[in-house]
Parts: C-alpha cells; structure tokens; sequence
C-alpha cells in the first residue's frame, strides 16, 4: 500500500485525488480514486466506440456522396434525419 501526504492509504495501482464543492453554501469534499487499469478499459472502450461511430459516419457519406439532390434544402433535410454519431449531429445542426 501507499502512503499519500495527508496520511491516507491507497492501494498500488490506484490514485487519489481531492475536489471541493459548494452546494447550498455548505463545502464538500470529494476523494476520487482512479485505477490505472479502469482508465486504461475506459480509453479502450472510447476508442471502439469512436471507430465505430467513424464508420457509421463514411457510411452515410459514401451513401449521400451518391445521391443526388435538387436543392441545398433537400440535402439539410437527408443530413437531420439520417441517424448520424453525436460529434457529426453537432457539426450539422438542423
């Protein structure tokens, strides 16, 4: 085990940290402990989910790539209904 500064103990392969808090005027103080292994699972399962939503995403792009519009409108309208990854819906807000 680890000793910290203020004399608290914390596993091997864990950090702590502190925050602070107001909340309806009383102080709070919150101790985090972050493993290093759940932050590494946690980066990994980002990542697959990131790929995934890229590839969703050139999906629609090869798909609307070939379509072909008659106006801007029409193709505003294919971007907001299509079922597109949380990052792409915000770049083409509707």
């Amino acid at each position: 085990m680890g000793r910290w500064g203020d004399g608290e103990m914390v596993r091997e392969g864990f950090e702590k940290g502190n925050a602070y808090r107001t909340v309806f005027g009383i102080k709070q103080r919150w101790l985090i402990v972050e493993s290093a292994e759940r932050k590494k699972s946690d980066i990994q399962k980002l990542e697959l989910k990131i790929e995934q939503e890229k590839k969703t995403a050139l999906k629609l792009a090869k798909k609307l790539e070939t379509t072909g519009f008659d106006t801007v409108t029409q193709a505003q309208k294919q971007l907001t209904t299509a079922q597109l990854p949380c990052p792409v819906r915000r770049a083409f807000p509707g």
